[in-house]
């Protein structure tokens, strides 16, 4: 028997079930309506993508005019699927959804809560050394359940896309099948942007 098969089956040995913990069929964050108490202004931004996944437009709008607690609802999934709520109305070809994440981008609202600063300087998912476990490992991924690790500590990007991010949203939009509603959509809202820096250049 190798080192690491040693290893897990003396591992094993000593855990025990523990028959309190509740046990989740889906996301409970995205994918389900728990209540979630306020934990910073980033997490509760990204409350908007579960309001696009359970297609809740009161949740979406309260969240856009809560400029108290959230800096923006256009932030970034994670670092392994970076993917704003803007993605996840396309993805679902929800053009009500989107009408609204639009209309948020085109004109914000004043005084919203600043991005928290972010204090870890460095973003990656760390690595595993031999003399550490006393076995080879493979490198840590950034993909949650991982074996070594759940990115608990890798530093939130807070990137918030813009109307100038159209070429990736109409791209992901194409790729995704997206409705034609949803892409004449698209096309004339971010063509208005486009021909706004356009003037601005000639200047």
């Amino acid at each position: 028997m190798s080192t690491a098969q040693l290893f897990k089956v003396q591992s094993n040995h000593f855990l025990k079930e523990n028959l309190a913990l509740t046990e989740y069929r889906t996301e409970p964050f995205f994918k389900d309506n728990l209540p979630v108490p306020f934990i910073s202004s980033s997490v509760q931004s990204k409350l908007a993508i579960r309001a696009v996944i359970l297609n809740d437009p009161i949740l979406l709008k309260c969240l856009i005019d809560d400029v108290d607690r959230v800096c923006s609802v256009h932030i970034r999934h994670d670092l392994s699927e970076s993917l704003s709520v803007i993605h996840y109305a396309i993805k679902n070809n929800n053009i009500n959804l989107l009408k609204i994440l639009l209309e948020d981008l085109k004109n914000p609202k004043d005084n919203r809560y600043p991005f928290p600063e972010v204090t870890i300087k460095k973003q990656s998912t760390g690595h595993a050394r031999i003399r550490t476990l006393g076995f080879l490992t493979a490198k840590i991924m950034p993909s949650r359940g991982a074996r070594e690790g759940n990115n608990a500590l890798i530093k939130d990007k807070m990137e918030a896309i813009n109307l100038y991010d159209g070429k990736e949203t109409l791209l992901y939009a194409i790729q995704n099948s997206c409705s034609t509603e949803i892409y004449d959509f698209l096309c004339e809202n971010f063509h208005q942007c486009f021909c706004a820096t356009q003037s601005l250049n000639t200047f």
